[in-house]
């Protein structure tokens, strides 16, 4: 199974708590210049006061602001909402980040890392998507298993080296001599799919 930070990352996705504090600090921005609505200022300015200000706090010091500091650029007139939510998204991808490389599972995930989406993300289906990122991150590699014993983790067709997708590619000859015999076998015509056998 992809990890959900593998897909985060592939996808240069976000979590949900960057685009909510996003839409917290835009709404306070808002509150913090308007005069018109008194009684929803005086609301806010009652809340912001109890349990709010916690929260607001460890936000802050998550993105390297002190709360205090942000009053002070606030009260000079400059709105922190793109500065604050560009940094918690610097920092959630930092983490991400730091998370792939400690990944016990596959140490090809760090590979995996891009600055851009990838291209096939753009033109392909949803499930020939899924299969390339999967086979990109290695997770159908079975020496990655790492909670298997050593021969779970040799190749299923040869049974003498680990299998990975290098050994698939380059050194399983019984693959490279199925691999051809199969698929003229198993394929229509026209690619499909032929009495329930898969690609």
């Amino acid at each position: 199974m992809i990890s959900v930070i593998l897909v985060r990352e592939e996808c240069k996705r976000s979590k949900l708590r960057v685009k909510a504090e996003k839409r917290v600090a835009k709404f306070e921005d808002r509150m913090g210049g308007r005069e018109e609505c008194r009684i929803l200022s005086e609301c806010y300015r009652e809340k912001k006061k109890s349990a709010d200000v916690k929260e607001r706090e460890n936000y802050c010091r998550r993105n390297g602001y002190a709360s205090e500091e942000e009053e002070r650029l606030r009260a000079e007139g400059r709105w922190m909402c793109a500065e604050l939510s560009e940094r918690d998204r610097d920092t959630d991808k930092q983490e991400r980040r730091e998370r792939i490389r400690d990944s016990r599972y596959n140490r090809k995930y760090e590979k995996c890392m891009t600055d851009d989406v990838p291209v096939y993300l753009g033109r392909e289906s949803a499930k020939e998507r899924k299969m390339m990122a999967r086979f990109r991150c290695g997770n159908e590699e079975r020496e990655n298993r790492y909670w298997t014993e050593g021969e779970e983790r040799r190749c299923r067709m040869y049974r003498e080296e680990s299998e990975t997708i290098e050994h698939m590619w380059s050194g399983c000859g019984e693959m490279r001599a199925r691999e051809g015999k199969e698929r003229r076998e198993l394929l229509s015509e026209d690619g499909r799919e032929r009495d329930g056998v898969r690609k």
